[in-house]
């Protein structure tokens, strides 16, 4: 299965510790997305993308196997913190191919229980909006070292954690 990683993942070690399958494909391009950095469901501030016109994402084109991608879903919180999508990216050689990256949308729900007065227990959900934010060093450090690796240019990467930190 053809996996875009762009965030912590595109470091070969990182994503080799998660899923021993994993194969480098090369640099690869998603278009009209942009890169962000949000709160997951806990507070943390991850990689994301979201639809942007006239915007790409450059990342990592891995191929994994269909037990290492279940395995992937859980590292991500799939469902519930990352949605996993197909989509299109393009490789240096101009060669599209469909993909599975994940994405996490813009609002995600909490669920609680709560007890009135006796009364029976009873669920209560909140819709919760994502906040953008700059991410923590030590994570930070990961999706560099999946840059460097693959030689791309760090500036757009900049410009994700000045974008997101503009919207805080």
């Amino acid at each position: 299965m053809l996996y875009f990683a762009y965030g912590s993942n595109m470091s070969s070690k990182r994503l080799l510790d998660r899923c021993d399958s994993a194969q480098a494909l090369g640099v690869a391009i998603l278009d009209e997305f942009r890169l962000t950095f949000m709160a997951n469901n806990r507070g943390k501030i991850v990689a994301n993308i979201e639809q942007a016109l006239g915007e790409q994402v450059v990342g990592v084109l891995y191929d994994l196997t269909q037990a290492d991608m279940k395995k992937l879903d859980r590292f991500e919180g799939r469902p519930y913190v990352y949605k996993r999508i197909k989509l299109e990216v393009t490789l240096e050689n101009n060669r599209v191919v469909t993909a599975y990256t994940y994405a996490m949308e813009k609002h995600y729900t909490t669920y609680r229980e709560f007890d009135e007065l006796s009364k029976p227990a009873k669920q209560t959900e909140s819709l919760i909006m994502r906040r953008y934010g700059k991410p923590r060093k030590d994570y930070l450090q990961h999706i560099l070292k999946g840059y460097e690796e693959n030689l791309i240019d760090t500036r757009p990467l900049v410009e994700a954690v000045n974008y997101s930190k503009s919207l805080i």
